[in-house]
């Protein structure tokens, strides 16, 4: 009934994940695990975790609470709704709608709220907002930077080993961020 669906939106949760489950072919086991197996550091222990078992595991650096859990259904909607998201973020930089690029980067993170790296498609859709994601980290603006660098945190927890190919395309840029005073 309705526990499965809260079973969605937490990552470290479930038992065996087989017969009868209306996804199962479709959907991965957690890569991440239990909160004893990640090496993030722990949230604030007045707040409960607001993502699912590895996100739980690190503080908030982007403005805002977080974003309410946005799950999809298929994998064909989580597509659909990667490339809108990609599309938005490539779209508005020449026009510095930035309000419109940091809403789309919070969809992303209320969709992992919502369990889509589960799905098995999830990594290589999310091929499509490298580039996007790395204009954001280029971008002036600190509060699409920080967003921008939360979501990759974020998105480094929610993946483990399977996120990093894609950091290694992040870190070059993330250094320039860097300020250094003398």
């Amino acid at each position: 009934g309705g526990g499965e669906r809260e079973h969605r939106t937490s990552l470290g949760g479930g038992g065996g994940g087989g017969a009868g489950a209306g996804h199962a072919s479709s959907r991965r086991p957690s890569t991440t695990g239990s909160k004893a197996q990640g090496g993030g550091v722990p949230a604030a222990p007045e707040a409960p975790p607001p993502y699912g078992a590895a996100c739980g595991m690190i503080a908030r650096i982007a403005e805002g609470a977080p974003p309410r859990p946005l799950p999809v259904d298929s994998e064909r909607e989580l597509a659909q709704e990667l490339e809108a998201i990609a599309v938005r973020l490539s779209g508005n930089i020449a026009t510095g709608e930035w309000t419109d690029r940091l809403a789309a980067m919070v969809r992303v993170e209320a969709l992992l709220l919502g369990g889509a790296a589960e799905w098995d498609s999830f990594p290589a859709l999310l091929a499509k907002l490298r580039g996007p994601l790395t204009n954001q980290v280029a971008d002036r603006r600190s509060s699409i930077v920080r967003q921008a660098a939360h979501l990759l945190v974020v998105l480094a927890a929610e993946l483990g080993a399977e996120f990093e190919k894609d950091a290694l395309h992040f870190v070059p840029e993330l250094f320039k961020c860097v300020v250094i005073t003398v």
